[in-house]
């Protein structure tokens, strides 16, 4: 059996859905009565008494508090830092593999352009607003958590340090990122307009690759430690705005492209991320590229998703 917390959120939506699919035997612990098994608070040691303690290969943390959440800074530590070293204390007790989904925001101003395991900790709170500072940093605090027990052997331990994710249900539709704004306008073929010099790149993965890599990681029992997911890749917002055209604009209205270069661009810093590890270590590669992953969006938006 795989127990997943935080399954009624982005990412641990897809992965129970994914799970299930591929016939795996899934206690999920969320929020919806609909698609959970139980509602429990990681930061809630209590809460634990009622999950299963038997026969439990992996446990995947999917439970956070996001920086969109705008919580305080004691509910950020509270749910990621704390909350984590629950559900540790809970995989040691039980002795199943424990699988951290990691924001990559502990590099969001790194200085070497393509993010290996092996490059520093480096970051930036200046575009992000008041609580950037804790939940990074209790994302960080949740990870030292899981390699502290992998060094203590206490637990087999999995940090997934995750790219931008993309897919439909996603927080970010809250403060209607550029992202979406883009989809909404090629839809009904608005003019797009591009800020900036356009040169820089950013590593954008499809949320169903994410979960790819959580079940090939638990499937091929991957080694303890830290490992990047996302394409290898790296795309500028124009490259953006031209695939979303093309899958989203209609034939005969295609939104057109037009340029502000004395405007500031919104992304600031590039980065693309290493995933030779995850390829060695557990053979994952990602097959989504950005077209067909928005190809596959669209599908799932047209089906009411």
């Amino acid at each position: 059996m795989i127990v997943v917390f935080g399954a009624s959120g982005f990412i641990g939506s897809y992965l129970v859905e994914g799970l299930r699919k591929h016939k795996r035997k899934v206690f999920a612990v969320g929020s919806n009565e609909k698609t959970c098994d139980w509602n429990a608070d990681i930061t809630n040691v209590f809460d634990f008494h009622h999950l299963p303690n038997k026969n439990i290969k992996a446990v995947i943390n999917c439970a956070a508090a996001l920086m969109i959440d705008q919580k305080t800074p004691q509910q950020y530590y509270d749910v990621n830092a704390i909350g984590t070293y629950n559900v540790l204390e809970y995989c040691r007790k039980i002795g199943a593999m424990m699988v951290y989904p990691m924001t990559h925001s502990d590099v969001n101003a790194s200085q070497d352009l393509i993010i290996t395991e092996e490059s520093p900790r480096y970051f930036t709170v200046n575009s992000y607003g008041t609580g950037a500072l804790p939940f990074i940093t209790s994302k960080i605090a949740g990870a030292e958590l899981v390699e502290a027990y992998n060094r203590s052997g206490l637990v087999h331990g999995l940090v997934l340090r995750i790219a931008n994710v993309r897919g439909v249900g996603s927080k970010d539709t809250k403060y209607n990122c550029v992202f979406h704004q883009f989809i909404e306008k090629a839809k009904v073929g608005e003019t797009i307009d591009l800020w900036g010099m356009r040169k820089t790149v950013r590593d954008l993965i499809y949320v169903k690759d994410v979960v790819r890599a959580i079940i090939m990681a638990i499937d091929n029992n991957a080694k303890p430690g830290l490992y990047n997911i996302g394409t290898g890749k790296g795309l500028t917002i124009e490259d953006e705005a031209e695939a979303i055209i093309s899958v989203f604009s209609p034939e005969k209205k295609r939104s057109l492209i037009t340029y502000s270069p004395e405007k500031e661009e919104v992304r600031k810093h590039s980065s693309i991320f290493d995933i030779n590890k995850a390829c060695m270590e557990f053979g994952w590669l990602p097959i989504y590229n950005y077209h067909s992953a928005l190809e596959d969006m669209k599908k799932i938006m047209n089906n009411g998703g």
